[in-house]
This record gives C-alpha cells, structure tokens and sequence, in this order.
C-alpha cells in the first residue's frame, strides 16, 4: 500500500518508520523551510519546542519502534514531581513509581525527533521537506487513491493520507474546514537552557501562586540541557500560536526576567533565563472532540485529530500511540478497506483520548475551575497511581501512564473477530 504523510514533526516519523518496517511504500512530507544543505546531505529536525515527558506508556511505543535504548540514554530520568510556592518552597511531592524495565524519561523534543528521523533514513525514507500542502483530491466512487497538491505546484499520489500535522492541520482544515482549534485560558513562554555548573535534580518541579494560578516549571531533558516555562493564568491575543523561534531571544529574555521577579521565583530560574537560547512565545490550544477523524481515503492522527492541553504530559504520548495503533492496524487488517481500519482507529482510541483530555483540563484549570484545582487534582492523581501501584486498581496508572496501546489494538481486532495474519 502507498502511504501518504504529512507531517514531520513526532507522529508523522514514527508512523512512517512504523509502515516501512511493515512493508509499506510510504512518502513523508513536511512545509519546514530548511537551510541550505550539503550535496547528499538529509534534512535534520531543528531545535525547536521543549521537552516531552515520556511515561511508560509512551516508552513501550518506541520499544516497538526499535529505539527505546537510543531515546532514554539521550534523556534524563526523572524520579518525581515536586509542586512549589513561586519561591521554590515545596508543599507537595509525588514520585514516579516506575516499572522494572520502562523508567519516566524527559527528553528534548527535537532530541526523540532527530532519533525517530535516523532510523527512518535507515530503512531509506527521507522526509520531502519543503513541501506546504494546499489541497487534497479524492475519488468519488469509493476506490482507493489520494492526490496531494502542494504549494511549489508538485503533487503526490498514494492508496491513502494520513495528516499528522499538528493542532493547526492542514490536512484537518481541508477535510473538516469548520473546525478551530480553541484557547485555554494559559499563554507565557517555553524555553531551553544550558544546565552548566547549576545544582539541578532530576525531578520535574512546578512552582504555582495558588491565587492566581499562574506557573512556572523547571524540567532536566538530557545533553546538559533544562526545558523550563513561564505561564500566566490568561490568554494573549497578540500571541502567534505558530510555536516558531522568537526572532529577539534579548528582548524576551527582559520580559520573562520581568515576570520572574515580580512573582519573587528563584535564582537559579532567573539563571536559566539568562543562560537561554531558543524561547517559543505561545498561548495554549485544544481541539473540541471530532466525531470522526477520517473522511474516505484520509485519515487525522495526533494532535491534528484530538489537540489536548498539555498539563497532564500525554500529547506526543498520544500521538505515538495513534501512530502504532493505525500500523497495527494496518498489519492485521490486510483484508478489509483501509476505512475500516480508521473507523476502528476512531472507535478505540477517542474513549482514551477524552479520558487523557479530561485529566489534563483538571490539572490545567481551565476557565470555570477554582485556582486550587491544579493542586488538587495532582493529589488526586497521585493517590490513584499510589492505589493503582499498590493494589493493583485500575484508576490513573493503568488507564494512562501504563497503558499497552499494541496490546489494547490486538485485543480490539480480537474482540471485532479481524484478525488476519
């Protein structure tokens, strides 16, 4: 089967190198401008975005995908979260209660995608960058077959598309135009510095004014470097939500030390903002559920299909999980239309979707929610993952962190009576 993808961020990779390594044609393409590249050279993730937790759950998609060694050696464990005044005192701690062979790992973004990238190009697929989609053709009497158009007038042909490209698809906006994503009530800052000589322990740390609900948090990512962020409890409507590089990292590095010290947070934050060198400017986003993610031959995955506020840490985990889910699928559905296979993709993965996205707007307040939500919901959350870790209970870490999403998919086509071999 010819396989179309857009999106070259997390998903969009990992579903490709998933369907190579099944025997799948697949082209993969992104709209990124690269510099100017070396004869023979190949297009490399730049440095952009933060960090990404990654749970077991999450760590058991990459075990699939072969690179779960090369990712937690690139990252940095983390053993617990710590919730703070805005001036570093704790007043609550959770640890991590890891497994035996899967340990949370924080790594950088463009870290997992540079992984995900190389042993793509192992198996000889490249991603086409450069390449910004414009619009999408479909038959119209049921057959296979997809036609992409892009922007330098090129197109592209395959059995089927899928779009992993991201809260603002493209895809999405061809598909289902009068969906929009939605703004939570948080904008502010994500940021990348240096550890360098600073005493910093692997825990996630997140400072909170109870009052507000404003925040700030602090999170080693592996290379001798720490994903940190600055969020205020309100949205900016002067703020691009494109997650590009801020072009002047002198002038925000003023206006976030500004902020820093009106809400007293401290020194060795202030040191992390004066040692940055990358800040992404950007106000929160999410997508209300879709009834569907397909439309005939096309399919959304990620956060193209269900963008979810990231105070839970789940986002890219979902993606992967979607993208494991839909080869699985793939594999084992050789027989029947490939709709049917997004159908089932809908079917069983949106109930864990909502799930993950009801926990996360817990956590993140959003409007409606009093400011002491967050702290309560963690307790919450964290009770339940002690209970589930101690008991066996099927609440917040078996349903979440630990979930298995190849053995939840085999299971499914077992339960639909489709396996195929």
């Amino acid at each position: 089967m010819k396989v179309l993808v857009i999106g070259g961020g997390i998903a969009g990779p990992a579903l490709a190198l998933a369907l190579t390594r099944a025997g799948h044609d697949v082209e993969l393409f992104d709209r990124v401008v690269p510099p100017a590249l070396a004869p023979g050279a190949s297009w490399v993730p730049a440095d952009i975005g933060g960090a990404i937790m990654l749970n077991e759950n999450v760590l058991r998609v990459l075990k699939y995908l072969g690179i779960l060694d090369e990712v937690m050696a690139a990252g940095t464990r983390i053993f617990r979260l710590e919730v703070a005044h805005m001036d570093g005192r704790k007043f609550a701690m959770y640890p991590y209660h890891d497994g035996d062979e899967f340990f949370t790992t924080a790594i950088l973004r463009s870290t997992l995608a540079r992984i995900i990238n190389k042993a793509l190009n192992s198996h000889g697929v490249y991603t086409k960058v450069n390449r910004r989609l414009v619009w999408i053709e479909q038959p119209t009497d049921g057959s296979l077959g997809v036609t992409a158009f892009f922007e330098d007038r090129t197109t592209a042909h395959g059995d089927i598309l899928v779009g992993a490209d991201g809260i603002h698809s493209t895809v999405r906006s061809i598909l289902f135009p009068s969906v929009k994503p939605m703004r939570s009530r948080y904008s502010g800052y994500f940021a990348v510095s240096p550890i360098n000589d600073m005493p910093l322990p692997p825990v996630f740390k997140v400072m909170i004014d109870r009052q507000s609900g404003n925040y700030a948090f602090v999170l080693p990512a592996g290379n001798q470097m720490v994903h940190w962020g600055i969020f205020e409890s309100r949205p900016d409507a002067n703020v691009s939500e494109s997650w590009e590089l801020s072009g002047d990292i002198a002038v925000e590095r003023l206006r976030i030390l500004a902020i820093a010290e009106r809400w007293n947070l401290p020194g060795t934050f202030l040191d992390l903002v004066w040692s940055t060198t990358r800040v992404v400017r950007v106000n929160f986003t999410s997508l209300a559920p879709l009834p569907t993610w397909h439309s005939n031959n096309c399919v959304l995955i990620g956060d193209a299909a269900h963008g979810v506020l990231p105070f839970a840490g789940q986002g890219a985990g979902l993606s992967l999980e979607d993208a494991l889910t839909l080869a699985v699928f793939f594999r084992y559905l050789p027989r029947l239309p490939p709709r049917k296979a997004f159908e089932f993709l809908h079917e069983l993965r949106s109930g864990r979707v909502a799930k993950v996205a009801a926990v996360s707007e817990l956590i993140g307040r959003r409007s409606g929610y009093s400011p002491m939500t967050a702290v309560i919901g963690l307790t919450i959350l964290w009770m339940y993952s002690f209970a589930a870790r101690a008991f066996g209970l099927s609440l917040f870490t078996n349903n979440i962190i630990r979930h298995d999403c190849f053995d939840a998919a085999m299971d499914f086509l077992a339960a639909k009576g489709q396996i195929y071999a």
